[in-house]
C-alpha cells in the first residue's frame, strides 16, 4: 500500500468517526487529477520548462488560480538518461512569483544533492 493511499484513508476514516465530514462534501463528485504529461529528454538531452498561470477546477464548479510548468497546473514528468547530463532551461516571466521545482530522483550539479 502506498503511503498517500494509507494516509488518505486514515484521514477519511478519522473525519467520518468524528463527524467532521459534511454531507455536502461527501455528495460532491471529486475530479481525479490528471497524470502530468511525459517530457522525454533521453534523446535530445534538453528540457525547457516555462512557468504558466491558469485557473483550475478541483471540486465542483469553483476555480482557483494555479501555476505550473508548460501547462496551467503542475508540470510534466521528466524522463532523462542515467549518467548523461541534461540541460534544463527554466523560464519564469512572472518576476513577482517564486516557484519551487522538485528534482526528485535527479542529481543536480552544484547543489550538493
Amino acid at each position: 500500500m502506498r503511503r498517500r493511499t494509507f494516509l488518505g484513508g486514515l484521514s477519511a476514516t478519522a473525519a467520518l468517526v468524528t463527524g467532521i465530514a459534511s454531507p455536502s462534501l461527501s455528495q460532491t463528485a471529486v475530479k481525479r487529477l490528471a497524470m502530468p504529461p511525459l517530457l522525454d529528454a533521453t534523446s535530445s538531452g534538453q528540457v525547457r520548462l516555462e512557468a504558466q498561470k491558469g485557473r483550475t477546477a478541483f471540486a465542483g464548479s469553483s476555480r482557483a488560480d494555479t501555476w505550473g510548468f508548460n501547462q496551467p497546473f503542475l508540470g510534466p514528468t521528466l524522463r532523462m538518461s542515467t549518467g548523461r547530463a541534461t540541460q534544463v532551461d527554466v523560464l519564469n516571466w512572472f518576476c513577482r512569483k517564486v516557484f519551487a521545482v522538485g528534482w526528485i530522483g535527479s542529481r543536480v550539479v552544484g547543489t550538493g544533492f
